[in-house]
């Protein structure tokens, strides 16, 4: 009799990093005695301190941003905003995701409720999605770049574990401006591996196979 082996669907980890030269500050939502605190009862008050990479319009470029190490499941959650202006995220799908941290009549847009979120299949690489200062038209994206004609947007990254991330806007607002806050509108990303067929993973755990097997040849 031959035994047969049974093997369940598996998946190669993913995890996320900050590559390029970011500049990396402290900000402490939570402190009561900054120059603006934020308002009690803002959920962004409970992330508390906060140590966040960032690149701004004049360094962001598509070459530097939040990465994922291969195809994974990203689920983004809307965190909070404090902010005066319409701010958005927005990731691309099949059906785009969209958060906004206020209503916005005149493009039927309403605010996301704190909480709210969607899941998107990514690829390997910097993950595609952008941050945007709707009342000023402002935009900067994790992808790619940022409005040329704005130094202030920024885009930040606070790592939480390997896996899972802020994702902080500064919409270039502030007094004086921009403030570099980060608490213009927050999301989290959080990222779990795509699970490869049976087959997918014979292969590749023949290759690995033919790769052992080569290296025991060579020894010998």
């Amino acid at each position: 009799m031959v035994a047969t082996a049974v093997i369940p669907h598996a998946s190669i980890a993913a995890t996320l990093s900050v590559i390029g030269d970011a500049v990396t500050v402290t900000r402490d939502f939570g402190d009561p005695d900054a120059p603006e605190p934020t308002p009690a009862g803002n959920p962004l008050r409970d992330l508390g301190a906060l140590t966040i990479e960032f690149f701004d319009s004049n360094t962001k470029n598509n070459t530097n941003g939040l990465s994922v190490s291969g195809p994974a499941f990203a689920t983004f959650t809307y965190i909070g905003s404090f902010a005066a202006f319409n701010n958005r995220f927005k990731a691309p799908s099949f059906q785009d995701l969209l958060f906004s941290t206020s209503n916005f009549s005149s493009e039927n847009v309403t605010a996301t409720p704190i909480g709210a979120s969607g899941t998107v299949a990514v690829e390997g690489g910097l993950i595609p999605f952008f941050f945007r200062n709707r009342t000023q038209n402002r935009f900067i994206s994790n992808a790619g770049g940022a409005t040329s004609s704005d130094p202030g947007v920024a885009l930040g990254f606070s790592r939480i574990s390997d896996t899972a991330f802020f994702l902080l806007f500064d919409d270039s607002g502030g007094t004086p401006a921009p403030d570099r806050d980060f608490r213009d509108m927050v999301v989290r990303v959080d990222v779990a591996p795509i699970p490869l067929p049976a087959g997918v993973w014979l292969m590749l755990t023949g290759v690995g196979g033919l790769i052992a097997a080569g290296r025991r040849k060579r020894a010998a």
